[in-house]
C-alpha cells in the first residue's frame, strides 16, 4: 500500500471513540505537529471522534498489529473496563463493564452483541481466529439497539472488514514464531472497470500446542486454520454503493481452549452429628467428588476428584467393577498446562458468512440501506472430559472380563473414561433496512427495521464406560431390585463408534432451539443550539423463542424417544415484546471540549429452563439496564493531549446467570447495581514519540437474589447435611442423617423388606436419599441452603483495568523505524456470584512489545514481536463442572509468551 494511502487509512478508519482515543494516527507519519482530528462512522454518519457522545473504542488493523492485538481475546487491553473469558463449552464471553455472557443455555443471547459488517452474529467463529485484511475494531460500551439490528445490554463489538478500492493493491506476509507458529496472510485488491472492485484476503494458521499431555508426551491444544474472504463493490454512481461478501472460515485441530481441570478431594466425612461413619463405602458415597479451595493452591492443582462423587464412580462401585476411588493416591501436575488425557482432543468448527449490503442516496439527503446476511455455523468437539489418568485399574468381573471394559464410544479401557462430546448447528437469516437522512437543517434521523431468523441444534454428550457396565447389568437382572429380575425392556446400548443420541447408556442434551426476532428502531437528532445537540433514540423488539424440551433417558429402558409418557419431547415457546430507548444531550463547551450526558436502556430476552429437582420456574426472565453515563471529550496544548473521561451507573435488571445442576443448566434473575468511570488519554510530548494510558473502574454489587450454590449446599449451616443419589445430590437434617448413619453402624434392621423381615441399612441406601426413599426416618431431602447473593460483586468484574503504551517512530535512511510497548494490568474479580474465598481471579499483567522495520518505497516491512514478554501464567476465569463430574473446575489460562517476526511485501504502486 502507498504510504499516502496508509495515512488516509489512518485517518478515516483509527479512532478512539466516546471515553476517549488511543489509535490515533501519529502526526508524524503525517509531518504535522499535534494529534489529528479522526473522522470516525460509530453513529452511521461520518463525524470526529471528539464530536461522539458516546463511549467506543476503535482500532485500526496496524493499531491492532502494532499493539500486539492478534485476535479479538485480546481487546481487553486496550479498552478499559473489558475482559474476555472462556464459558462452558467453549463459548466466548466478552465482557463491557460487567456485563456479559454467564449463561449455561442454548436459547441464551449475549450481553455484549458481536457484528461483523454490522450484522448481528448469534454464533461466529472470530474469536478462534486472528484478524486478517481489517479495517478496524469498533467496540461500543453500553447498551445498544436505538442504532444495531439486534439489540445488546452490556455493548457491540463490530468487526468492518477491509472493502475493494479503486486501485491495484496486493500484500502478503509471513510470520513465524514459538511453538513452531506458522501463519500466512495476504489480500490482493483488483479494480474492474471503474464501478466494479474485488478483494480477496485469506489467512492460514498453524502451530504447537501450549500444552503438553503427560500420557503421551505429545502437544496439545494447538491450531490448524484457515479462513478465505472475499468482496465484491459495485458502485456505478456517486449515489449508489453496494458490497457482497463471502467468508469461509474452518478450523481442524486439537483445541483445548487453555484449559485444565482441578480438584481438591473430597473424601467424605468421617462424622456426621458427631455420629462416626465406620464405612469407608458409606463415606465415598457422601462424598461430592471436590471441596472448595483457591485454584492457586498446589493441593488443588495437584489433586483429582474422588471418582465415587461422580456418577461413572457410583456405577462403577454398584457394578463392582471399581470398588475405591479410582484416583486414590493420585497426584497430577501443577503445572496448568500439564494435562493427562486419555483420548486425544477434537475441535473442528466450520464457519460460512454472506451480506449483501446496498446503500442507495434516493434523493439528495436521504439514503436507504440494506444489509442482508446469512451465516452457517458447526462445531464438533469431542475432548476427556476427565483430564486426569485414574491412578486404580477395574476388578476382574463378568463385566470386565480381565479387568478390561469395551466401550464403544470411548474404546477398551481399564479405567473410569468419560469423554464430552459436543455437536452445535446454526442457521441464521437477517434482513435489516434503514433509511437516514443528511439535511442542512437542525433535524435528521436514521430509522430501520430488522427481521432474524435463528435455528439451531445443540447435542451435549457425556459418555462414561461405567454407564455401559451398569446397563449390562440392569440388562441381566444383577442390578434391579429385586436382584435377578430381567427387565421386560432392556436399556438400549448404542453400538456405533459415534453416537447416534438414541442410546440411553450415555447421557445427552438434545437442545432444537428457533429464534425468531423483528425490530424497529431508530434516533432523531435536533441541533438545538450551537453547541446543544439532543439525541433520542426508541426501539421495539419483539423476540420469539422456540425450544423441544427432550427429557433425559439415561439408564432409562428403551431406545430413543417416546411419543408419549415421561420421555416424550415437550414443545417450549416463549414471546417477549420490549420497547426500549435512548436519550442523549451534548454541550460544546469550546472548540476542542465537549460535555454529553444520556439516559439508555438495554433489554436481553429470556429463555427456557430444563426442570429439574431445584427449579420452580420453566423460564427465566429478560434482563433489563437502565444506563445513566456523563463524560467529556477534550483536546489540550495545540492538539497535543487528548483527555476524556466517561462515568457511568447502571440499575441492572433481572441479571442472567446459570448453573451446572445435575442433567442441565438452571439460570436464574438477580438484581444489581454497576458503577464506574473511564479515563483516556494521549500525549504526544515531541513531535513522532506518543504515550496512551486507558484507566477503567468497575463496582459491581447484587442488590437482591439468592441461589443454592451447587458447590456449598449447606453453606456452612450445620443443621444440615449433603448427600448425593445417583444422578442428584441434595442436603437433609444433620440429626436425621447421623441417626441413619448410627442405625447402619450398628446393622439394625429397621427397612421394610415385602413379605419378609426388615433389613439392615447399607451404604449403597445412602443413594436412595435424595429419591425421599427414608423420609420416614426424617431424612426429608431439599436442594439445599439458600445463599444470599446481595452485595456480592458480578462475575468477571474487575475492580479495575489499566494500560498504559509508547510508541516512537523515526527515520534511518530510506527506512522507518518504530517502537512500541504496552502494559496492561487486570484487577482481581470472582468467577461466580457467590464469591466465595475460592472463587477469587487473582489479578494478572500482560506485556507486550514490537520493533518494526518498514522501507516504503519497496513496499517491505519486518516486525519482531513478543506477546505476554514474561510469560505469566495468568487465570483468566474458570467453571465450575456439574456433579455428576464431582464439581470439578476447568481453569482457564490466558494465552503464554508469543514470540515471533513478521515479514510483509506490498505489490501496490509505491
Amino acid at each position: 500500500m502507498k504510504k499516502s494511502q496508509n495515512r488516509a487509512a489512518h485517518v478515516i478508519c483509527t479512532a478512539v471513540l466516546g471515553s476517549g482515543a488511543t489509535p490515533l494516527a501519529l502526526a508524524a507519519d503525517a509531518g504535522n505537529e499535534g494529534i489529528e482530528e479522526v473522522i470516525i462512522t460509530a453513529q452511521k454518519r461520518a463525524q470526529s471522534i471528539q464530536d461522539v457522545p458516546i463511549a467506543v473504542s476503535a482500532l485500526s488493523s496496524s493499531e491492532l498489529e502494532n499493539r500486539g492485538i492478534a485476535g479479538s481475546r485480546d481487546l481487553q487491553y486496550a479498552v478499559p473496563n473489558m475482559s474476555f473469558a472462556r464459558a462452558q463449552f467453549g463459548q466466548s464471553n466478552y465482557q463491557i463493564r460487567g456485563i456479559g455472557y454467564q449463561l449455561v443455555t442454548t436459547a441464551g443471547d449475549a450481553g455484549v452483541g458481536v457484528h461483523e459488517n454490522n450484522s448481528p452474529l448469534a454464533v461466529n467463529r472470530i474469536a478462534d481466529a486472528d484478524f486478517y485484511d481489517m479495517e478496524r475494531v469498533e467496540v461500543l460500551r453500553g447498551p445498544q439497539g436505538t442504532l444495531f439490528g439486534r439489540n445488546a445490554t452490556g455493548g457491540v463489538i463490530n468487526f468492518i472488514t477491509a472493502k475493494p478500492q479503486n486501485a491495484f493493491d496486493a500484500n502478503l506476509a509471513l510470520e513465524y514464531g514459538t511453538e513452531n507458529s506458522r501463519r500466512f496472510t495476504g489480500f490482493v485488491n483488483l479494480p474492474l472497470g471503474g464501478v466494479l472492485a474485488v478483494r480477496a484476503a485469506g489467512t492460514m494458521l498453524k502451530r504447537n500446542g501450549y500444552s503438553t499431555n503427560a500420557i503421551t508426551g505429545d502437544d496439545v491444544d494447538g491450531r490448524d486454520l484457515w479462513s478465505t474472504r472475499i468482496t465484491v463493490d459495485f458502485t456505478p454512481t456517486g449515489a449508489f454503493t453496494s458490497f457482497l461478501m463471502w467468508e469461509h472460515f474452518r478450523e481442524n485441530d486439537d483445541r483445548t481452549f487453555n484449559q485444565k481441570t482441578v480438584c481438591l478431594k473430597d473424601t467424605g466425612p468421617t462424622s456426621i452429628g458427631g455420629v462416626p461413619v465406620s464405612s469407608a463405602d458409606a463415606r465415598e458415597f457422601l462424598s461430592q467428588g471436590c471441596t472448595p479451595s483457591s485454584v492457586y493452591d498446589s493441593a488443588t492443582r495437584t489433586g483429582s476428584v474422588n471418582t465415587a462423587g461422580t456418577l461413572n464412580g457410583v456405577l462403577a462401585k454398584l457394578v463392582g467393577i471399581q470398588p475405591i476411588d479410582g484416583n486414590a493416591n493420585k497426584v497430577q501436575s501443577a503445572d496448568l498446562r500439564t494435562l493427562e488425557l486419555l483420548e486425544p482432543t477434537i475441535y473442528q468448527g466450520r464457519n460460512d458468512l454472506g451480506m449483501l449490503n446496498i446503500e442507495w442516496e434516493f434523493r439528495e439527503g436521504l439514503k436507504v440501506t440494506s444489509l442482508t446476511a446469512f451465516s452457517q455455523d458447526d462445531l464438533d468437539q469431542r475432548s476427556d472430559a476427565e483430564n486426569v489418568a485414574p491412578s486404580v485399574p477395574f476388578a476382574t468381573t463378568p463385566f470386565t472380563p480381565g479387568g478390561v471394559l469395551a466401550h464403544a464410544q470411548v474404546g477398551s479401557s481399564n479405567v473410569i473414561r468419560t469423554t464430552n462430546i459436543n455437536d452445535l448447528t446454526t442457521r441464521q437469516w437477517t434482513q435489516e433496512l434503514r433509511l437516514q437522512s443528511a439535511f442542512d437543517g437542525p433535524m435528521n434521523f436514521n430509522v430501520g427495521g430488522m427481521w432474524l431468523k435463528l435455528d439451531r441444534v445443540n447435542d451435549v454428550f457425556v459418555v462414561g464406560n461405567a454407564e455401559k457396565a451398569y446397563a449390562q447389568c440392569f440388562n441381566l437382572g444383577p442390578c434391579n431390585t429385586p436382584p435377578n429380575t430381567v427387565p421386560a425392556v432392556p436399556i438400549y446400548i448404542d453400538p456405533n463408534p459415534v453416537p447416534d443420541g438414541l442410546g440411553h447408556d450415555y447421557f445427552i442434551s438434545h437442545n432444537p432451539y428457533q429464534l425468531r426476532g423483528r425490530a424497529a428502531f431508530g434516533e432523531l437528532y435536533w441541533q438545538a443550539l450551537e453547541t446543544l445537540r439532543v439525541t433520542a433514540g426508541l426501539r421495539y423488539t419483539d423476540d420469539e423463542k422456540t425450544q423441544v424440551l427432550y427429557p433425559v433417558t439415561l439408564l432409562a429402558p428403551g431406545q430413543g424417544w417416546s411419543p408419549t409418557g415421561p420421555l416424550a419431547p415437550v414443545p417450549q415457546l416463549v414471546n417477549f415484546t420490549e420497547t426500549t430507548g435512548r436519550l442523549n444531550f451534548d454541550y460544546k463547551l469550546a472548540e476542542d471540549s465537549m460535555v454529553y450526558a444520556s439516559y439508555s436502556k438495554g433489554y436481553k430476552g429470556g429463555g427456557f429452563n430444563t426442570p429439574n429437582v431445584t427449579t420452580t420456574s420453566p423460564s427465566y426472565k429478560p434482563e433489563f439496564v437502565n444506563a445513566y453515563e456523563i463524560g467529556s471529550k477534550n483536546r489540550f496544548a495545540d492538539g497535543r493531549v487528548m483527555l476524556n473521561a466517561t462515568a457511568f451507573y447502571y440499575d441492572y435488571q433481572d441479571y442472567q446467570v446459570s448453573q451446572v445442576r445435575g442433567f442441565s443448566g438452571t439460570t436464574e434473575n438477580v438484581d444489581a447495581k454497576v458503577a464506574g468511570a473511564e479515563l483516556e488519554a494521549t500525549w504526544e510530548p515531541v513531535r513522532r514519540l506518543r504515550f496512551n494510558a486507558t484507566l477503567g473502574f468497575l463496582d459491581t454489587e447484587i442488590k437482591e437474589g439468592e441461589s443454592i450454590d451447587e458447590f456449598d449446599r449447606t453453606r456452612g449451616n450445620t443443621a444440615f447435611t449433603y448427600a448425593r443419589g445417583t444422578t442428584a445430590a441434595c442436603v437433609v437434617p444433620t440429626t436425621a442423617m447421623a441417626t441413619f448413619i448410627g442405625l447402619m453402624n450398628a446393622g439394625t434392621p429397621v427397612i421394610p423388606v415385602a413379605g419378609g423381615a426388615p433389613r439392615a441399612i447399607t451404604p449403597r441406601d445412602i443413594l436412595g436419599i435424595c429419591a425421599g426413599s427414608f423420609t420416614a426416618l426424617g431424612l426429608t431431602p431439599t436442594g439445599g441452603v439458600n445463599a444470599s447473593l446481595v452485595g456480592n460483586e458480578l462475575p468477571n468484574s474487575p475492580r479495575m483495568t489499566a494500560g498504559v503504551g509508547a510508541q516512537y517512530i523515526w527515520n534511518a535512511g530510506d527506512w522507518t523505524l518504530t517502537a512500541r510497548g504496552d502494559y496492561f494490568r487486570q484487577a482481581r474479580t470472582f468467577a461466580t456470584n457467590f464469591n466465595r474465598d475460592s472463587d477469587q481471579i487473582a489479578s494478572w499483567d500482560n506485556v507486550n512489545v514490537s520493533f518494526g522495520f518498514e522501507r516504503p518505497s519497496v513496499g517491505l516491512k519486518l516486525q519482531v514481536y513478543a506477546r505476554n514478554l514474561f510469560d505469566e501464567e495468568a487465570i483468566s476465569t474458570f467453571s465450575l463442572n456439574s456433579g455428576l463430574l464431582g464439581l470439578t473446575r476447568t481453569v482457564f489460562l490466558v494465552e503464554p509468551r508469543l514470540v515471533g517476526i513478521v515479514a510483509s511485501k506490498s505489490f501496490g504502486a509505491n
